[in-house]
């Protein structure tokens, strides 16, 4: 054995197809890639907004929300439920005023709560038979007074409220609402929210919710729960979001005579503190002011700018205490049970349809949202979602996408996938830890373009290999073995055609007189010695080396190292 050179020939016509082949392809991989980078932008930016993008990023906070699970529920919150071993006992609701002013009156003089909402309205005066015929029973008994001796359930109720710190519950609507069936407003409406804002937030354009009516209570039960504190709050939702779910809530409307009033349960904290002012936090933005939240007595609550904030969920439904409001009225709950507790009185009972759609829950009764929102307020756990997290939306995915867009076209599909994995573990990561941190900002267009960028560049570099297959058979299979094309297909290393020099070894076997041995040999005896000369070329082959060989002869040359 010895060693030799061997120099290949060039073919400039091939490898300048190759490198055409694989820049054409690059060029179209970044264009597309930039192309659905500004796809989605738009998307966030609103410049076109699509349903789809909607849909897909409430998905994606559905899926953070077991994040704010809390393990205990806090004992000092507490739900009166009118449910249905209640009904069933005292009758179908609405019950007569007497029996709630009794209950009312049970919870704060027996079992010492705190404060009442009242989920629930009083728009109506009770129907009293006796009063209705009264007139006609003095016809027959003009000894009888001119007005019925016995106090009607309202006047009780409302005597009951004057006495005890309650909110009283109602709701109002507007042209997209849930009861179009409300004309004219109905009842009364609690005094308005006292405000402080500088500047003043009338004097500036803000998005508020406005309400074109209201259903309230009663003016007599209005007025009684006026005297004490807040007076009421309303409980109505009408940002629910388009795919009926119920995740964020209006705290602050503007009624219909322009001034803003409180939910129920920005009203029950109200009530708790004494009442003091509200404060919003107004701040400028882009040549105009936008809301970024409010402030009662210390207590700080981020919300959007038309007022609304984020469902703080603590778990799924019932995740907070339920007493049923007959184990109140008949004693069965021990004295001591809910002393001090801040209480909601509403129902869970399916016929009263005060239940909603949530991403913890398909059912969930709406008093247990308000008491979730009232929980966040005193545990101060809101979630942020401000105007300017669209704009930091915006910036991660440029920064995602430009990364793609620039790294994946120059990388194999192994590569791609693993650029990919990591630029959306890095995406996940730092998503979960802003959220963590009370922030919110948009999840899913990052990860969509993520993965369609992935798809994008990993169809392009199997187009690329399929076209390069084509031409490397094409163009070699002519004149090399078909053994050697399919090296080079498989080879991860760019094929150069043009001339070069190595260091080759050259291995030479020949079998003597081989014309002579043969004719004294029979078909098969002769095949089964050529088959074993041919091992030797399986192996030469197997260590990658050029041979060739001829029917009494095997050349080949081996790289040397």
């Amino acid at each position: 054995m010895r060693p030799m050179k061997h120099k290949k020939n060039t073919n400039s016509v091939i490898e300048s197809a190759f490198k055409r082949l694989r820049f054409s392809i690059i060029k179209w991989q970044i264009a597309f890639s930039l192309l659905l980078t500004l796809w989605i932008a738009g998307d966030v930016a609103g410049f076109w907004p699509s349903g789809i993008m909607t849909r897909l990023e409430l998905v994606s906070y559905d899926y953070r929300i077991p994040l704010m699970f809390e393990g205990e529920p806090d004992p000092s919150l507490v739900i009166i439920d009118i449910d249905e071993h209640s009904i069933s006992t005292l009758g179908q609701w609405p019950w007569p005023r007497r029996v709630v002013a009794e209950l009312i009156d049970t919870l704060f003089a027996t079992y010492g709560i705190a404060v009442l909402g009242v989920n629930v309205v009083f728009s109506e005066p009770e129907s009293n038979v006796l009063a209705s015929e009264w007139q006609l029973i003095r016809e027959l008994y003009p000894q009888l007074p001119p007005e019925i001796p016995v106090a009607s359930g309202d006047a009780r109720l409302a005597s009951v409220i004057a006495n005890w710190p309650v909110v009283l519950g109602y709701y109002f609507s507007g042209p997209d609402s849930a009861f179009p069936q409300v004309v004219e407003s109905v009842g009364a409406l609690p005094p308005p929210l006292q405000v402080v804002s500088e500047p003043p937030w009338a004097s500036l354009n803000l998005p508020w919710i406005q309400a074109e009516r209201f259903n309230g209570n009663l003016e007599q039960l209005q007025e009684a729960a006026n005297a004490i504190g807040a007076g009421g709050g309303f409980f109505d939702n009408p940002s629910v979001d388009i795919d009926g779910v119920f995740r964020r809530a209006p705290l602050l409307q503007k009624g219909p005579d322009g001034n803003l009033y409180a939910a129920l349960s920005l009203a029950v904290l109200s009530e708790l503190l004494g009442n003091p002012p509200v404060t919003l936090d107004i701040a400028p933005a882009a040549g105009s002011y936008q809301l970024e939240g409010l402030d009662v007595g210390g207590f700080r609550i981020p919300t959007d700018s038309s007022g609304m904030a984020l469902v703080p969920w603590y778990g799924s439904e019932r995740h907070f205490r339920y007493v049923s409001a007959v184990d109140v009225l008949t004693g069965n709950l021990p004295v001591d049970a809910i002393s001090g507790a801040i209480v909601l009185l509403g129902t869970s009972a399916p016929g009263l349809k005060d239940s909603r759609a949530t991403p913890v829950a398909a059912v969930y009764p709406g008093v247990e949202i308000n008491l979730t929102l009232l929980a966040g307020m005193l545990h101060q756990r809101f979630l942020a979602e401000p105007d300017y997290a669209r704009a930091a939306s915006l910036v991660i995915l440029l920064l995602l996408g430009i990364a793609g867009t620039l790294s994946m076209p120059w990388l194999n599909s192994m590569l791609i996938i693993v650029a990919s994995a990591s630029l959306l573990l890095l995406h996940v990561l730092g998503n979960l830890w802003i959220w963590q941190n009370g922030l919110v900002l948009a999840f899913a267009p990052s990860a969509l373009l993520i993965v369609l960028l992935t798809g994008w560049n990993l169809l392009c570099n199997y187009l690329r290999e399929s076209r390069r297959v084509h031409l490397v058979r094409s163009r070699f299979g002519q004149y090399v073995p078909p053994e050697l094309v399919t090296d080079i297909i498989r080879s991860d290393k760019d094929v150069s055609l043009e001339g070069e020099e190595r260091e080759m070894t050259l291995l030479f076997s020949d079998v003597r007189e081989f014309t002579a041995f043969s004719e004294q040999l029979s078909p098969a005896q002769l095949t089964d010695i050529m088959n074993r000369l041919f091992i030797v070329r399986s192996i030469v082959y197997d260590a990658t080396g050029l041979n060739q060989h001829n029917l009494d002869l095997i050349a080949s040359w081996q790289q040397s190292g």
